[in-house]
């Protein structure tokens, strides 16, 4: 859509130009056959003809411009009554008309050497009226593009009003009439320059946008009323070098530029400058667009492509992510599992107890790291209810005053009758509390400062939810939390949400913190945006969508208890299915494990009475658990089958239940919790 308003620029230009023409009318019509045909982005045969309605009856078309056409087309074209032909029909009817010469309107009243199409443009008049019609011809293969419609019928209108002054010059008894009244109906500014730069016209629009009033700009330098201070070295020299050349020397162009307005604003404006020689003295056309509006487009169109661009970059990330949580999780538990059993069966004054507790340490430390990618590639084992932000705000604020030193204050201004009732996992809003508020202590951790946590009720406008990726209009709970530390530099902004980028050293930081917080407040299907700059402090604000239920009180947790049950164990990852194996037997249960999904399937086949439970992992090489429980469910429809997983997938959770699988369970697996399904699952028969 550029090239087509450039083009629009370029043919209005040239249009403008033939309206101050001193021409005969004829050459100004053929003129403007000239300049359609000539425009290279248009791929028009160079060739055309305009016909004008006779103003008497019996108001036939009558040839009046012609352009590289024969003699042979303009003797039989010379006048066609309305509603005959191409042309004729499109006059009747004062539509375009787009066709091609076997068309059968298409009367022939010209020979035919090759086919070609044609664009029959109607020129409007006034009332509905039509005062005669342009035809240019295209190949057949480029025929009928829309955006070169689009142009014609702009150059119709343009050179409508040409055609209604020189109908009117009889009556004027001077050409400045008629070329003002084309300028003060133009939407645009249209300033006319004299060979020293001074104005000699100023159209409505050129007030309308300036603030000047043509007796206040006319005369003046136009350098002094519209160029900034700062562009005028530079403006100066290059206006009056285009001044000096030849009108027909000059070609017209189109600029993107700023402009000083009256009050001292700086706009940014479209500038299409053209020459033109007027009772032998040179003078400069600029005929000039506001693209406030435009640019104003641009901006927020760039800016949606950039939340966009983040949202799929955090999308794929998140997603390796939960494939290495995957592997992660499996090795976790591993050497957890192996530590734990080994401390066991250790006396108490071993010394290997004080080396096993650091690598239970350093395993620990790395199941938090998991559960951090877990939670931003969504994958976590949530369990979502309705909870009350604002209780949730006041024990995290508890737990901060606590640990942050008296020169940080936190301030809580929770606004009156506010909503504060959401859906989420308690567990996560503890995450993005702890994490954003981490943050403002880190930034002010040298100097001090305040920690400002606001929690009220908005509405989104169409438009306002527009401008955040994810929102739609309607009502929710906004959280902000502002600090007044040193704020963030503007070419970190856009990373801020990125897994892994962290700006502290690195004994401090992993880089997740806000990656999960972003991922958190996505999955509550809400949306985070940041507003910072140096030295200004930093404000996160949170939308998320309020719920009308209650929350409910917290479950009981279950203890830890064994059984006899006969368990058939299958992993791929032989380390944990032999550590899960050896504490669920601890326990009292006999487990069978197996490291190939195909071997257990085998074993089961031969033996299906010789088991009352099968516990299976999902990702597995030659047949994946939920494969597995497929074909053991057709050997004993009714086993119960418990699936574990480093990833859970809503749509293969869902399809695990279709199938039969009774309980699924995220890695790594918690001995009291594992137990309890089992216990569950053989207790239900």
């Amino acid at each position: 859509m550029r090239r087509s308003n450039k083009d629009i620029q370029t043919v209005l230009s040239k249009v403008m130009r033939l309206a101050v023409s001193q021409e005969p009318f004829t050459d100004i019509l053929r003129h403007f056959l000239k300049i359609l045909t000539s425009l290279p982005h248009l791929n028009l045969i160079n060739r055309g003809v305009l016909f004008l309605v006779d103003e008497e009856p019996p108001h036939n078309l009558r040839l009046r411009a012609a352009h590289n056409l024969s003699p042979t087309f303009n003797n039989l074209c010379r006048q066609i009554p309305l509603g005959h032909c191409l042309c004729g029909q499109c006059a009747a009817e004062g539509r375009i008309i787009l066709a091609d010469n076997s068309d059968p309107r298409y009367q022939k009243y010209a020979e035919v050497s090759q086919p070609y199409g044609h664009y029959c443009i109607p020129i409007p008049g006034q009332n509905g009226s039509v005062l005669g019609v342009f035809t240019l011809y295209a190949r057949i293969e480029d025929h009928y593009d829309p955006e070169i419609v689009e142009l014609l019928q702009i150059a119709a209108i343009a050179i409508a009003g040409i055609i209604r002054l020189q109908r009117s010059a009889k009556k004027l008894t001077n050409s400045q009439h008629y070329s003002k009244a084309i300028t003060n109906a133009a939407i645009d500014a249209i300033i006319m320059m004299d060979d020293r730069a001074r104005v000699t016209l100023w159209n409505p629009a050129a007030t309308r946008l300036f603030g000047y009033s043509e007796e206040e700009a006319v005369g003046r330098n136009v350098h002094d009323l519209i160029v900034p201070d700062n562009y005028s070295d530079a403006y100066r020299p290059a206006l009056m070098s285009f001044l000096k050349k030849e009108p027909q020397e000059i070609l017209a162009r189109t600029v993107e530029v700023d402009a000083r307005c009256r009050d001292g604003r700086e706009i940014p404006v479209e500038l299409s400058l053209s020459g033109v020689n007027i009772n032998g003295h040179r003078h400069a056309v600029g005929i000039i667009r506001d693209i406030r509006r435009r640019r104003r487009a641009e901006e927020e169109r760039m800016e949606l492509d950039r939340q966009l661009q983040q949202s799929w970059r955090l999308e794929a990330i998140g997603t390796l992510a939960g494939g290495i949580a995957h592997d992660f999780n499996n090795i976790t538990a591993s050497v957890l599992g192996f530590a734990n059993m080994a401390l066991e069966e250790l006396p108490p004054d071993s010394p290997i107890r004080s080396d096993l507790g650091h690598i239970i340490s350093a395993g620990l430390r790395a199941k938090e790291i998991t559960r951090q990618i877990l939670t931003f590639s969504r994958g976590q084992d949530l369990h979502f209810s309705p909870l009350r932000l604002d209780l949730m705000l006041q024990e995290t604020i508890k737990l901060l005053q606590a640990s942050i030193p008296a020169a940080i204050k936190i301030e809580l201004h929770i606004a009156q009758g506010c909503q504060t009732s959401i859906i989420a996992d308690p567990l996560q809003i503890h995450q993005i509390l702890m994490n954003l508020c981490a943050n403002s202590y880190y930034a002010m951790r040298r100097h001090g400062g305040t920690i400002d946590i606001s929690l009220r009720d908005t509405t989104l406008s169409e438009a306002e939810a527009a401008a955040i990726i994810g929102l739609s209009p309607g009502d929710y709970i906004q959280l902000s939390i502002s600090d007044t530390g040193s704020g963030i530099p503007p070419e970190v902004l856009p990373k801020i949400f990125n897994p892994f980028f962290t700006t502290k050293p690195k004994p401090e930081g992993t880089g997740m913190g806000l990656a999960i917080v972003h991922g958190i407040v996505t999955k509550l299907n809400g949306a985070i945006q940041i507003n910072s700059a140096p030295g200004q402090g930093t404000t996160f604000i949170i939308y998320i969508p309020p719920c009308q239920a209650e929350a409910e009180p917290a479950a009981p947790k279950l203890p830890a208890m064994g059984g006899q049950e006969r368990i058939l164990l299958v992993d791929d990852e032989a380390p944990l299915a032999e550590i899960t194996a050896r504490a669920l037997n601890k326990t009292g249960y006999k487990v069978t494990f197996k490291t190939d999904s195909i071997e257990a399937l085998e074993t089961f086949k031969a033996r299906p009475d010789d088991f009352d439970i099968i516990l299976t992992d999902q990702t597995m090489p030659n047949m994946t658990g939920i494969d597995l429980a497929v074909e053991l469910l057709k050997i004993k429809a009714h086993i119960p089958i418990i699936m574990f997983t480093g990833i859970i997938d809503q749509d293969t959770m869902q399809y695990a239940k279709e199938i039969g699988i009774r309980k699924i369970i995220l890695k790594p697996m918690e001995l009291d919790k594992l137990s309890a399904a089992i216990q569950q699952l053989c207790g239900e028969g």
